[in-house]
């Protein structure tokens, strides 16, 4: 369709074709036009030629053909075709940005970014929490946002959306913190909107807290795993009450690491916090029952507490 202008009676006059589509072109401002669906969909369309390949782009829906109110209209869609024009005239391609746009990298690609560098490093409980948090929380709040799109302002929306929790919402800010630092490195963005300081998003302030069991309590579950009918496993929170050890080192750890003579347990870098070795003394106590514990023969190389798999330690310390 030529030689008409394009106006809210035109546009009311546009009947739907039998199938496909047709466009309304616009007889005085050349590439732009009015489109109608089969299925009634109108929408504004620009027609532009750049680098003698000719291009088309939609502006917008003006009406989706189910008697809704209009979307774009018509003077915001001529406005946005002024614009595109002279985009064009100097020498961008509009749909070109579009496609950048669309492929740009969102937030829930840049978790799966994170991961794959975590996974090289980071130990196994460690990257369970980050996967929860991600899935739970991160991805459902931010995930569709483009990286490079993400502002202070999303941070501190998402911050105070976890405000009933504030040790979660630190360590979820933690960990969006430390995949912008990918984003950079990557050259996703310049900058880091999920930053501290004085001029970043600001951590809950936490009240620390110290839970220590009494010695009655201490009584009432040492006769408990007394009674307990699988042995081994009350063994492993009789070492975790006698070491203070974290359930991660003493579920993985091997009889190579315990000197009985020296009383001294040599902890890896690999399996502490530190990520650097480190020599626990051990209690007379802890000498005893680790002593009755060893087998016969046992290699260093065996666990202390052995999984169901072969050469696999246990990963929880109650069976259900």
């Amino acid at each position: 369709m030529a030689g008409t202008r394009v106006t809210k009676d035109s546009i009311g006059k546009l009947r739907p074709p039998a199938s496909g589509n047709k466009v309304l072109w616009d007889s005085r401002d050349k590439g732009f036009g009015v489109r109608i669906t089969a299925a009634g969909v109108i929408s504004f369309v620009f027609r532009y030629v750049i680098n003698g390949r000719e291009r088309r782009l939609t502006i917008g829906v003006h009406k989706d053909g189910k008697g809704g109110s209009a979307i774009w209209t018509l003077a915001a869609a001529r406005e946005e075709y002024v614009k595109l024009r002279g985009e064009v005239a100097r020498g961008n391609d509009p749909l070109e940005g579009r496609e950048r746009a669309r492929a740009a990298p969102t937030v829930a690609s840049l978790t799966d970014d994170y991961l794959a560098e975590a996974r090289q490093h980071k130990r196994p409980a460690s990257l369970k929490e980050d996967e929860r948090m991600i899935k739970k929380i991160i991805k459902p709040r931010l995930g569709t946002k483009k990286v490079r799109d993400v502002t202070i302002t999303d941070v501190e929306r998402f911050r105070s959306s976890l405000s009933k929790t504030p040790s979660q919402a630190n360590r979820a800010l933690s960990l969006l913190r430390t995949m912008f630092n990918i984003a950079i490195k990557n050259g996703e963005r310049a900058d880091n909107p999920a930053r501290g300081g004085r001029q970043g998003v600001q951590r809950y302030h936490e009240e620390k807290r110290d839970n220590w069991l009494s010695a009655e309590e201490i009584n009432r579950l040492l006769a408990a795993l007394n009674k307990y009918p699988d042995q081994n496993r009350a063994n492993i929170i009789r070492l975790l009450l006698l070491t203070g050890a974290r359930r991660g080192e003493a579920l993985n750890a091997t009889w190579g690491q315990f000197d009985l003579d020296s009383a001294t347990w040599v902890k890896p870098g690999h399996m502490t916090k530190q990520r650097r070795m480190t020599h626990t003394p051990l209690s007379a106590q802890t000498v005893t029952l680790l002593a009755d514990m060893k087998p016969t023969g046992a290699a260093p190389e065996d666990y202390l507490f052995p999984g169901q798999a072969p050469g696999k330690p246990a990963t929880e310390i109650v069976v259900r």
